[in-house]
């Protein structure tokens, strides 16, 4: 009941292309739309089919940077939610490795910055 109260999503996954979560909270219901269940173990909704387009390639590359230093990523990016709406979230997350310094996962927490509406064809997360 402690992961279902807190704001947002609280997650563990791969460090793959996917985004392929092994664990998503309850929480991502209100900030995808989509059941933890379907992010989990449903190959045609990945998250990163969730990550807006424009900001895909970015995300992988903030994360895998901070990552290859073995820090903490910090990032605010848009999504896609079930329903079609663009929503602007930030999201915590860190690796988690082997005493061989083997990444073995992610973990963090997304959530929602609200009351936020974002230029879809923006280059940069500019306010429309």
């Amino acid at each position: 009941s402690l992961l279902s109260n807190i704001p947002g999503m609280v997650y563990r996954g791969r460090n793959d292309r996917s985004w392929t979560f092994e664990f998503v909270s309850e929480g991502c219901i209100d900030v995808t739309g989509y059941d933890p269940l379907d992010l989990i173990n449903d190959p045609n909704v990945t998250y990163n089919l969730i990550i807006h387009p424009e900001d895909r390639a970015a995300v992988w590359e903030s994360v895998n940077q901070q990552l290859a230093n073995s820090k903490e990523f910090k990032l605010i990016y848009r999504i896609i939610s079930r329903s079609g709406e663009v929503k602007l979230v930030q999201e915590h997350g860190r690796g988690i490795y082997s005493s061989t310094e083997e990444l073995l996962a992610l973990e963090g927490f997304i959530t929602e910055i609200p009351n936020q509406r974002y230029n879809v064809s923006a280059k940069s997360l500019s306010p429309s």
